[in-house]
């Protein structure tokens, strides 16, 4: 009898745009959840000293002159330091405010991810193809580059908001009982413009780290696969 001819499976299909935006946004939602408490411990250890109440460079000033007043020395003058290290500062917060303490401003940080992350990752190869990288086994790796700026920085621009919601809820001492009402007081206090605070600083990280991540690893992919090496 005849052989039966082996079944072809079907040709794969490149995932939809809708459907890579969704992908981007809840893997990097995952990623803010576990790392949170890193993002936290950050935060506290770039801001102590300025923005806490009773910590500030008044403060901090009155406190040195007084040690320095009853003869101490120039060093010991200095304001002690909350959060010398991760290490330190994971034990300070988990001691003072609990494991909820370390995921402070979690619900901003999963809404950036959605939003910011969706379109950096998710926008990538549609403006890659854009800029003529439509073979991906063989473009060039400036336009590799380039898609990743130009998308880290647009994403980054549209969702500064996020970011900056994020970083005041992880502050030592939050100046908003909660995620939107943290978006409507900075928006009725500062208006559009204090709603996209440090957004030119903002962008321009974003624009390197995005450049630099998708770029590296789908060029290093490609490098791979080209020589039989995956």
């Amino acid at each position: 009898s005849e052989a039966m001819p082996e079944a072809q499976a079907p040709p794969v299909q490149p995932p939809s745009l809708l459907m890579k935006f969704f992908l981007a946004g809840a893997s990097n939602g995952c990623g803010c959840t576990f790392t949170n408490p890193v993002d936290v411990v950050k935060v506290r250890m770039q801001l102590q000293g300025e923005l806490c109440a009773g910590t500030g460079a008044a403060a901090s000033a009155a406190a040195s002159a007084a040690r320095a007043k009853d003869g101490a020395s120039a060093a010991s003058a200095l304001p002690v330091r909350k959060y010398p290290g991760f290490a330190t500062g994971i034990q300070v917060i988990l001691r003072e405010e609990g494991v909820a303490g370390l995921y402070k401003g979690l619900p901003a940080g999963l809404l950036r991810e959605a939003s910011y992350s969706a379109i950096r990752l998710g926008a990538y190869d549609p403006v890659k193809d854009l800029l003529g990288g439509t073979d991906p086994a063989h473009t060039p790796l400036y336009k590799k580059i380039l898609a990743g700026a130009l998308t880290g920085g647009f994403g980054s621009l549209l969702t500064t908001p996020t970011d900056l919601v994020k970083i005041r809820m992880q502050e030592e001492l939050p100046r908003y009982p909660n995620t939107l009402q943290a978006f409507t007081t900075i928006y009725r206090e500062s208006g559009l413009s204090g709603m996209w605070k440090g957004s030119r600083q903002n962008v321009q990280r974003a624009a390197i780290l995005t450049a630099t991540q998708i770029s590296s690893y789908d060029h290093f992919k490609h490098t791979l696969l080209n020589t039989g090496l995956m």
